[in-house]
């Protein structure tokens, strides 16, 4: 299948899941309730969360590593914000890029050819 379009299908199924969690993590989110509200959301039907951090880079990629492990639980999709280092160190399934964030060709070097990369901008 033709790159272009194979992307563009995976960037159609991403923006119409069904129920979509954005999970913020800040330096003051408790990391146990933090997962417990995870854990919710994604018993709740949750199929594809973003991991959004605004905390340093050591706790946002522990609390990231434990959110990865829970929805692989629940089949969810996950997808990290703005932060490539996390996404690659996570294995998560992609990256979600603003308009401040790397170029999508950076980002296919660091996480693969195989990696869902959405252009939010």
């Amino acid at each position: 299948m033709d790159e272009k379009l194979k992307q563009h299908i995976i960037n159609y199924k991403i923006r119409n899941r069904q129920h979509r969690f954005v999970a913020n993590f800040t330096d003051k989110t408790n990391i146990d309730e933090y997962l417990d509200d995870l854990a919710k959301e994604l018993n709740n039907g949750a199929d594809l969360i973003i991991f959004k951090t605004f905390a340093a880079t050591g706790i946002s990629l522990e609390a990231a590593k434990k959110a990865k492990l829970l929805c692989g639980e629940f089949d969810a999709t996950f997808l990290i914000n703005d932060r490539a280092d996390i996404a690659f160190l996570t294995e998560a399934d992609g990256l979600l890029l603003d308009e401040n964030s790397i170029s999508e060709k950076e980002a296919r070097k660091i996480l693969g050819q195989d990696a869902i990369i959405i252009n939010n901008c």
